[in-house]
């Protein structure tokens, strides 16, 4: 008489739960990978738009008689920053350094290249530009217009 196996064994089914268990692992750490990465990008895009407001506010109070701006400095050694400071771009005048996390980096400015951007007096007005900054793979724009609104845009 023959014998016909119509299941599967123990052992084939231990096999097929762990390769299921470890692709599903997987997947969970991709996402949580780059949820993570989102998130550090997104606060740090806060971050930076908060620094470009409190320039902005400073010009329009005029606070020391002078109109606000920031320096956002691409670095190749060290992390990217942004340097808050009032009437030139001088070592004189800056108020104070913001340090970006760790592998967040400025896209648009070319490496070890700074991007000035200043508010007027009284109204806070600037040149329209974009800040592109990334962190891995995933990228996000901050806007500014003429008008000085600012504003985050996801890049594509």
């Amino acid at each position: 008489m023959k014998n016909i196996n119509k299941g599967l064994s123990l052992l084939e089914i231990i096999i097929s739960l762990g390769l299921i268990a470890t692709i599903l692992a997987t997947i969970i750490y991709i996402s949580i990978n780059v949820y993570n990465n989102e998130t550090r990008l997104n606060q740090n895009v806060d971050y930076i738009i908060n620094i470009l407001n409190i320039a902005k506010q400073k010009s329009i109070i005029q606070e020391k008689n002078q109109q606000w701006g920031v320096i956002l400095k691409n670095n190749a050694t060290t992390a990217d920053y942004i340097q808050l400071f009032y009437n030139q771009p001088l070592a004189t005048s800056i108020e104070r350094t913001f340090i970006l996390d760790q592998n967040i980096n400025f896209v648009n400015i070319p490496t070890n290249s700074t991007k000035i951007i200043i508010f007027e007096k009284l109204k806070g007005k600037t040149t329209s530009t974009n800040i592109e900054i990334s962190f891995g793979q995933t990228k996000k724009n901050i806007m500014i217009n003429t008008s000085g609104l600012i504003f985050a845009t996801s890049s594509l």
